[in-house]
């Protein structure tokens, strides 16, 4: 059994230094093979609430490639503008 951790687009606001700590030290475990789910969700959502999910999938991803993990990205409804964002996040 293997597993990912990391916070939804949905609870973004959630990410603090506090999530960032959870999320490090599961992540530590040998059973976990990547983080995520994260991303950018935008079914339902409210403006102002893209920022704050670009800066928790952006915290995870820096998180990610410094813990050498998978990244299980979760996009639902992301314009083209969003899109573009959302892959220069990658790189």
């Amino acid at each position: 059994l293997w597993f990912t951790v990391g916070l939804h687009p949905h609870n973004a606001e959630s990410w603090d230094a506090q999530a960032e700590k959870i999320v490090r030290e599961l992540a530590a475990h040998p059973k976990c093979v990547g983080l995520g789910e994260c991303g950018l969700d935008f079914f339902k959502h409210k403006p102002e609430e893209e920022e704050i999910q670009l800066k928790a999938f952006r915290a995870q991803t820096k998180l990610a490639v410094e813990l050498g993990k998978a990244l299980v990205v979760h996009a639902r409804l992301v314009t083209r503008e969003n899109e573009s964002r959302f892959l220069r996040e990658l790189k």
